[in-house]
């Protein structure tokens, strides 16, 4: 995972996302799907144990999905923001204890190559999962989905034939993509 630092100042306008969305900044194209944050029931012993300063630290953390990156955002006297480009995301895998959950994201190349996504409500991280598991390893801004080797060719197909089912490819564009997946 990359610690570069966001070099547009394209910001998605979104009134649910709050603060900590208008704060970063976006690529140009980049649109907020999900942003999530530690669950309080989740951190309970860690309450405890700091006095509720753990509340502090618990709100200025973020888990943010993108159209094209996840960025995780944390601190409080030194903020930090880590950017997990989704062309690099190779798996999530969801861990679940009870009603705590965490999210590990597998990736190609940096630090250790897992970044973990910690202490959410289990419903929170299965939504997250379900909005990252499509845009995994789409290299393409926008989240669009490229040919990935994590995909089966009858996945392909099977997503090819539901595109011409809806009409939004013709059948010439279905035959064309299909021999190109097929070669």
């Amino acid at each position: 995972m990359s610690l570069a630092p966001v070099t547009s100042a394209h910001s998605p306008r979104d009134n649910r996302k709050g603060k900590a969305v208008a704060q970063l900044s976006f690529l140009p194209g980049e649109v907020v799907v999900r942003e999530v944050r530690p669950s309080p029931l989740a951190t309970i012993p860690l309450y405890l144990f700091t006095l509720g300063l753990w509340e502090i630290w618990r709100r200025r953390t973020r888990f943010i999905l993108s159209n094209q990156r996840v960025i995780i955002s944390y601190g409080v006297l030194h903020r930090a923001v880590r950017f997990l480009p989704l062309d690099r995301v190779q798996d999530a895998t969801l861990k679940n204890l009870l009603w705590v959950a965490s999210i590990h994201l597998s990736s190609a190349g940096g630090s250790g190559g897992v970044e973990q996504l910690r202490r959410l409500r289990t419903r929170v991280a299965r939504a997250f999962l379900e909005d990252l598991t499509p845009r995994i390893g789409s290299a393409a801004p926008g989240g669009l989905k490229g040919s990935s080797s994590s995909l089966s060719i009858a996945d392909e197909l099977q997503k090819l034939t539901q595109l011409r089912d809806q009409n939004i490819l013709s059948p010439e564009q279905f035959e064309t993509q299909k021999a190109k997946l097929l070669a």
